[in-house]
């Protein structure tokens, strides 16, 4: 997803790299947790039925308490796939990923301030790449800083230009 946005190896931006493994990984872990978690949720769903039945058919007497945890922990599973389906179908679906990933890399990995004779006075951001430092990839899209709210709910938090993206290098 990175060397599709930015066109260089994914291990020059280890900030983003780190958030985007985890990401990827709620992705696929997604599907199995909810269906894990509506399995145990339906268990205790059934918990509060045989309750129902028992309070209904049995004697007062017998001291059935009500399943005070059962019906907390079904609010709870529900509140829990509710947020996970949000977040994987809406903030974080196909469509907004590569603007999110770019976003995530300006504010995490680019350098805005630049000791490079060549580039001073040009608004750009760079990374470097490599030992020597002496390679960098440009980025000259203007781009204000976001924060994580913003970041994680807005669709559009930044359109980006790919061809305002070169490789170049830095002389000092």
């Amino acid at each position: 997803m990175i060397n599709g946005i930015f066109g260089v190896d994914a291990s020059a931006l280890p900030y983003t790299k780190s958030f985007l493994t985890g990401l990827v990984f709620f992705q696929y872990i997604y599907k199995p947790l909810m269906v894990l978690l509506i399995f145990i949720g339906l268990a205790h769903f059934l918990h509060l039925g045989i309750y129902a039945y028992y309070k209904i058919n049995e004697d007062q007497e017998k001291g059935f308490e009500f399943p005070v945890n059962s019906l907390f922990f079904v609010i709870f599973i529900a509140i829990v796939c509710l947020f996970t389906w949000k977040w994987n179908n809406n903030y974080f679906d196909v469509r907004v990923l590569n603007n999110k990933i770019y976003s995530m890399a300006r504010n995490l990995d680019f350098n805005e301030s630049n000791a490079c004779s060549n580039l001073r006075g040009k608004h750009v951001a760079l990374l470097f790449l490599g030992q020597n430092q002496k390679d960098v990839l440009m980025d000259f899209n203007v781009f204000n800083s976001i924060d994580l709210k913003s970041l994680i709910t807005d669709h559009d938090v930044v359109i980006y230009d790919s061809e305002k993206i070169k490789l170049g290098s830095c002389v000092q």
